[in-house]
């Protein structure tokens, strides 16, 4: 998944670049000056472009690999690594209901047990804890 995320993720840099919703080299320069850089500049341009071309069912489908997907998977694995109990809660939490929409049984009962057990089944200092610790 994190390569084919990646692949759609160039592939719509270069089409987010051709299209009318890129902004101008003189936008680009008279946003540096204000700013310092092209970020806020490009990512509205571009969250733009996605909701334009969202319109478009197969488009909207392929885009969520770029927009959801990938970065869930991003964030879930980088959570691991560097200890952060907080992301890796929120996505198991968010993730729930599309392991149980694929009827990934293992994924959904063990994604269900750990959100209600975080949520309502231990007492508040052993889940804050496990958010912060990864188990």
């Amino acid at each position: 998944m994190r390569d084919v995320a990646i692949m759609y993720g160039l592939a719509a840099v270069q089409e987010f670049k051709a299209s009318a919703h890129f902004p101008s080299d003189v936008d680009l320069d008279a946003h540096h000056e204000v700013n310092g850089n092209h970020q806020d500049l490009l990512l509205s341009s571009c969250k733009e472009w996605i909701n334009v071309q969202s319109s478009r069912l197969p488009f909207r489908y392929h885009s969520q690999l770029i927009t959801l997907f990938g970065p869930f998977k991003h964030l879930y694995l980088s959570s691991a690594k560097f200890g952060d109990g907080v992301g890796r809660e929120a996505v198991w939490m968010v993730m729930l209901p599309l392991f149980a929409q694929l009827q990934n049984r293992n994924y959904w009962t063990e994604a269900f047990v750990h959100v209600i057990n975080i949520i309502a089944a231990w007492p508040l200092a052993p889940a804050r804890y496990l958010k912060i610790v990864v188990l």
